[in-house]
This record gives structure tokens, C-alpha cells and sequence, in this order.
């Protein structure tokens, strides 16, 4: 079944607050009252996410604590993802990298409270960048200045390549090797095909479909070692604190690989959002040519075969797009 508007449509907020505050008592001993709940302006097609107010009703003068609630949405679309493998992904990062993304807070695998697993996250406090106007044509990245557009930019890349640079053999990271997740290009290329196979003959999988061929003839092997791949990298699953990533959210596709696979993604994503909709580039943002050679340095390597992964980008998002049809 196919989900139709976001999954908090409909859902009774009052509700939730009474759930999650009796799995507080119950599962974490903590005696809370939740203050505020309400759904974030990026919670898009998929799971179920809510901002989450908290106080501890045993302290007298407790902080409010601010978390991010995800509730598994099982009318969603199956895009074979393992619903806590992000949550592992938040954890070994906080804890073992310099990679900012939210710190994990807890994880439900049963079905008891909200009828799905969910888990908690510390929300990170910040801006988005839109996709809905596109950040070209409106909001706060399009209306600031050349430099800061620059700062914006360069930072993106500085946080993605530092993601690429985690040293997964740390045992931390052991979870990406137990078959959850792909490993390898060819791996990807499987999985997808997989999901593509699940499609109907409409619009997105016909153009889909004819990029396969393509992507065969243009496959090359994979560097020596595998990187932690975010998968999901695009400007609107960031949080930015000024012109600053403050942190790098939904990694529901992460997966070993080429670190590639999101310079790819980040350009198509861009070049969609931009080109794609006959807007100008953001000004301050750095050429292709630029940006790869600052990945490059960061890296310690040229990057290759960047248009293939480019079109593996757009191939992605077009099995999403008929998947979600």
C-alpha cells in the first residue's frame, strides 16, 4: 500500500503524548510530562517524526530535554531498509566521530505503543534548507550573501568527506557487515534493480528502465577500501546552525562504498533542484569542477567516474518516485 500525505495526517497528538510518556515510566523509569509535541516542517513521505518537549516531573527545576520521536510507518513504501539501522548509524557516530549528527537517545523495537518500533533522538535546533520552494528560488540560503552561500557550500563538502573519512574497521562499526545494508557497488546496483522490478510501467520506472543499460556499460570497479556512504545526501537532510552543517539526518540508505555515491547524489540532487527547474545556480556555490577538487584534497584522491554516479543518483530517485507512484 502506497502512503498518501505525510503520516502524521490524522494522527491524534494526544494520543502519542500518552504512549510515549507511558513507555517513559515503563521501559526508562522516568516519570516525564511531554510539554509540546509537533511534527517537523521537513517530515516528509515516509515515517512517522514529531519534536518532542520533555520534562522530568521528579526534578523541581529540570530542563526541558528536546527530542526528535520516529514511529515506523508500516503503510509506507518498502524500500527494504532496516528501521533501526539508522538509529545504530546516529549512535556510532555521536560516540565515535566527529561527524555531527543527532545523539541517540533510545530504541523500541516493539510493537506495543505505537503499534511500530521507534525510536528517540536529540533534535538539533537550526534551519533547513526547502525543497518546497526550491532553496534557489526562496529562503533563507537563497536570500543571503555570496559568502555565506560559499560557507554554506564548503561546508557540506567538508561534513560529507569527514564522513567518508570514519574509519569503519573500529568495532563500532561492525553493524554495517552484518547483511543489513549494501556493501559495494555492485551490491547497490542489485538492490535497486530488485526494487525496480517491484514497479509499475508508469512514468518514472519507463525512464528508470532505460537508464539501466547505461548504468551496466558505465560500471567501474570499486576503489580499494569502503566508505561510510549517507546515501541520502542532499542539502534538505541537513540541519545548519548559521552557515555551518550542524547535522546530517536520514540515513535510512546508508551503506559501505564509494564515497561517490554521495558527491553524486549531492550534485543531481543540486543540479535537480536548480537547472532542473530552469533556476540559476546559487550564486556562491562552487562549480562541479570546484567542488570535486575540494573533495579530492580531502580525500587524498581524484574522484572518478562522477557522472555515472550522477545518473545511479537520478536512477535512485526515479525507483523512489515509481515505488511511491
Amino acid at each position: 500500500m502506497t502512503q498518501r500525505g505525510r503520516p502524521t495526517d490524522g494522527v491524534d497528538p494526544s494520543v502519542v503524548k500518552h504512549q510515549l510518556e507511558r513507555w517513559l515510566i515503563e521501559v526508562l523509569d522516568l516519570d516525564a510530562e511531554i510539554q509540546a509535541l509537533s511534527v517537523p516542517t521537513w517530515s516528509g513521505h515516509g515515517d512517522q517524526n514529531w519534536f518532542v518537549s520533555v520534562r522530568d516531573r521528579a526534578e523541581v527545576a529540570a530542563s526541558v530535554r528536546e527530542w526528535v520521536l520516529r514511529i515506523e510507518n508500516p503503510t509506507s513504501v518498502d524500500l527494504g531498509v532496516d528501521f533501526g539501522l539508522p538509529f545504530e548509524v546516529f549512535s556510532a557516530l555521536s560516540n565515535f566521530s566527529d561527524v555531527p549528527v543527532p545523539r541517540s537517545i533510545a530504541l523500541e523495537l516493539s510493537s506495543e505503543y505505537f503499534g511500530a518500533p521507534f525510536f528517540i533522538t536529540e533534535r538539533v535546533r537550526g534551519r533547513e534548507v526547502a525543497d518546497h520552494p526550491p532553496y534557489a528560488f526562496a529562503g533563507w540560503l537563497w536570500e543571503a550573501s555570496v559568502e555565506e552561500q560559499r560557507r554554506v557550500a564548503n561546508s557540506v563538502i567538508d561534513t560529507v568527506a569527514n564522513l567518508h573519512l570514519v574509519d569503519t574497521r573500529q568495532a563500532s562499526f561492525a553493524f554495517l557487515q552484518d547483511g543489513r545494508t549494501t556493501i559495494g557497488t555492485d551490491s547497490a546496483l542489485a538492490r535497486w534493480r530488485l526494487l525496480l522490478d517491484r514497479c509499475d510501467d508508469g512514468r518514472a520506472a519507463k525512464a528508470a528502465r532505460s537508464m539501466w543499460p547505461r548504468l551496466l556499460d558505465g560500471r567501474r570497479d570499486d576503489p580499494p577500501s569502503r566508505s561510510i556512504c549517507w546515501g541520502e545526501a542532499r542539502l534538505a537532510n541537513m540541519i545548519f546552525t548559521d552557515c555551518t552543517v550542524g547535522a546530517l539526518l536520514d540515513f535510512e540508505d546508508v551503506k559501505l562504498g564509494a564515497p561517490e555515491a554521495d558527491v553524486g547524489s549531492l550534485l543531481f540532487r543540486d543540479e535537480m533542484m536548480t537547472q532542473g527547474l530552469g533556476l540559476q545556480p546559487i550564486p556562491g556555490f562552487p562549480s562541479e569542477g570546484e567542488t570535486l577538487e575540494r573533495f579530492g584534497s580531502l580525500l587524498g584522491r581524484d574522484l572518478e567516474n562522477i557522472q555515472w554516479w550522477k545518473d545511479f543518483a537520478q536512477f535512485r530517485y526515479l525507483v523512489k518516485r515509481a515505488l511511491r507512484a
